[in-house]
């Protein structure tokens, strides 16, 4: 059933192997037929209880590839297992948003796999998802980069027009971190990590804009010198607005507070004071 719903003439073959299911990008089919051999091959960039990521130069390019696995606990294996089998699976729903991304011209990895592996017999659930490799630097490390006032200020002008875009094309981004873009050297940014990202709902659309701009303001106000250069971004943000300013102004004061809250927050996860936004 999720097969017919993607666009038409997409490029893709269904994926079988062992226990395996799922989709593969057309001329990739070789290369990641075996999971068990290419999983294991590259360099590891994460490597946690519940997920795992590679980096791997594949002959035909390269790639990272994100294997998700079983809960340990047999309660939460169980859970996991049930939820499955009540949605799609995960790697699917990535596919399927990265392709609706592109097609509405915004920028994000290529998905070259997604599969599936449910066993019933040992209630597992393993996800397993293989994208192209973007040859751009990280937003995050741009900043870090940085050393003049003027590369900040395009950097957050190009990631304010960026996510107000991402916006605009009726995306909600479900991790928008600094470290989860891309930026080329036409500041065009690039959406990474989009296992939660979704199309925006009328409910609570406004509230989940919002969270995506404190989402990013947080973990971005301790890498800029100056905190009011915070203010690029929003600005360029709301730039292209339509709306009465007294509304824009209304939600860019209910942005502040929640950005003080998440500050909070953070403070205590981290131990450590942050700077605020001015």
């Amino acid at each position: 059933m999720f097969m017919n719903e993607q666009i038409e003439q997409a490029d893709w073959l269904e994926y079988r192997y062992g226990s395996w299911k799922g989709m593969v990008r057309q001329g990739w089919e070789e290369t990641l037929q075996k999971p068990e051999k290419f999983c294991q091959l590259g360099e590891s960039v994460i490597d946690k209880a519940d997920r795992s990521v590679r980096r791997w130069e594949s002959p035909l390019g390269n790639v990272y590839v994100k294997r998700i696995y079983s809960p340990q606990g047999l309660s939460a294996r169980l859970l996991t297992y049930g939820k499955n089998l009540l949605r799609p699976p995960r790697s699917l729903q990535v596919w399927r948003v990265c392709e609706a991304l592109l097609e509405a011209g915004l920028r994000c990895p290529k998905p070259l796999l997604a599969a599936y592996d449910y066993r019933l017999h040992a209630l597992a659930s393993e996800e397993l998802m293989v994208a192209a490799e973007l040859p751009y630097p990280l937003f995050s490390k741009k900043l870090r980069e940085s050393d003049l006032a003027a590369e900040f200020k395009s950097l957050l002008q190009a990631a304010g027009k960026g996510i107000r875009m991402l916006h605009d094309k009726g995306f909600i981004h479900g991790d928008c971190l600094p470290g989860n873009m891309c930026i080329d050297q036409e500041n065009n940014l690039y959406f990474l990590d989009n296992d939660r990202t979704a199309r925006l709902s009328l409910l609570g659309a406004r509230q989940a804009r919002l969270r995506n701009l404190v989402q990013f303001s947080s973990r971005t106000l301790p890498l800029l010198p100056e905190s009011k250069l915070m203010h690029e971004f929003i600005q360029a943000y709301y730039l292209t607005d339509q709306r009465q300013s007294g509304v824009v102004k209304k939600e860019q004061q209910k942005f502040k507070q929640m950005l003080e809250l998440r500050l909070e927050q953070l403070e205590l996860e981290l131990g450590r004071k942050l700077p605020r936004l001015k």
